[in-house]
């Protein structure tokens, strides 16, 4: 958004300044704009929608994308290690990554719990053939929903009990 920060702010004022004369009968302006005063603001721009660009939005998104950036960068190594509880990343190799999880499960139950969790965890991902229970999930899903005698299911095709016979 900030790179694009003059189109998308173009609408945004464009709504804001409908929403001002609607409901305040008044449009946006920037404040007037003195020689001397250093302690604000106070760029030199050509309209009004230049000035609340400058001033507000885009000093806005700067600190949003700044506040992302610092909450992902400090808290990377938690997000990697979330993502060893994913099938495509288990591996017991990596059972000592689980570590820096530790402060977030520690209430739960204590560290060597989780590390045996995890090992169960493996060991159940590695039997898995993910081609064969994709077939036994279309499977389930094909027989429980077109065989279900419960009304509720059928309903949705355009059946009802009434022409079950």
């Amino acid at each position: 958004m900030r790179e694009t920060a003059n189109d998308t702010f173009t609408e945004i004022f464009q709504v804001a300044s409908k929403f001002s004369a609607n409901l305040f009968d008044t449009e946006l302006q920037a404040p007037r704009v003195t020689s001397r005063q250093k302690s604000s603001a106070n760029p030199q721009t050509t309209s009004n929608e230049e000035y609340f660009r400058v001033t507000t939005f885009i000093p806005c998104i700067d600190t949003l994308i700044q506040n992302l950036t610092d909450r992902f960068i400090k808290n990377e190594d938690i997000l990697s290690s979330f993502q060893l509880l994913l099938p495509r990343y288990t591996c017991e190799k990596k059972i000592n990554e689980l570590e820096k999880l530790g402060p977030y499960f520690q209430d739960e139950m204590p560290l060597s719990a989780v590390q045996a969790e995890y090992k169960l965890w493996c060991a159940k991902i590695s039997s898995i053939d993910p081609s064969t229970e994709i077939l036994k999930l279309l499977e389930y899903i094909v027989t429980e929903h077109f065989f279900s005698c419960d009304e509720s299911s059928s309903q949705g095709y355009g059946y009802s009990s009434s022409h079950n016979g």
